[in-house]
């Protein structure tokens, strides 16, 4: 099984929307941020895909908890800390690069929904791909990701740039991404290939590659 620590992130897509209403409004909106929930149940699900997926997320460790999809637990305010997740090649070809997602939908109470992305070797066609490590994830392959120091220090920044960690009780993972090595992809249940002016670009496959 392969282990990935991620360091620092390069970058994290803020969702976030400047909401101005009036001073009224503003503290109304301070009084909800800083409050945080009493409740701690936490739960991890994962967005459902309608077409058969290439990589499964098999199981999470967090809170010293082996953890299924959907399946709630109780923990405190850092649950997400050293949080470590389980993937599994499914596609039955080499994979190149990943990305994966954190999704926050409580974030959406005051604004539109936070993601956290990780991605995970180097994307065919990226001007910045060689500044990521490789990824050689072959066919049954396991594949752990772990939010390690530097990368938790981000998520949470990323966060409570919106609301306090406390308040986060569910996150939804999602592998939203997937490039193989012969420059054709997965993305969101479909089969991508890259354009040929444009290698960043991809569009989807009429039929599966496999076939």
């Amino acid at each position: 099984m392969k282990l990935i620590k991620l360091g620092s992130m390069s970058s994290a897509l803020l969702f976030v929307c400047s909401l101005v209403f009036g001073s009224v409004c503003g503290i109304t909106a301070l009084a909800f941020i800083s409050a945080p929930k009493q409740g701690t149940t936490k739960v991890f699900e994962k967005r459902k895909q309608i077409a058969p997926e290439v990589v499964s997320v098999l199981e999470i460790e967090s809170s010293d908890k082996r953890l299924m999809i959907g399946e709630s637990f109780q923990a405190g305010e850092e649950w997400l800390k050293g949080t470590k997740f389980k993937l599994r090649n499914d596609s039955g070809r080499e994979i190149v690069y990943v990305a994966f997602e954190l999704e926050f939908p409580e974030t959406t109470a005051i604004g539109d929904v936070m993601i956290f992305p990780i991605q995970i070797g180097r994307r065919p066609g990226s001007i910045i791909a060689n500044k990521k490590q490789p990824l050689i994830l072959k066919a049954d392959q396991e594949l752990r990701i772990e939010l390690d120091e530097g990368t938790y220090t981000a998520l949470r920044r990323f966060i409570e740039s919106r609301l306090p960690l406390a308040n986060i009780s569910k996150v939804i993972v999602n592998v939203q991404f997937v490039a193989f090595d012969d420059d054709t992809g997965w993305s969101n249940g479909e089969y991508m290939r890259q354009t040929p002016d444009n290698p960043n670009r991809w569009v989807p496959i009429v039929k599966s590659p496999l076939k």
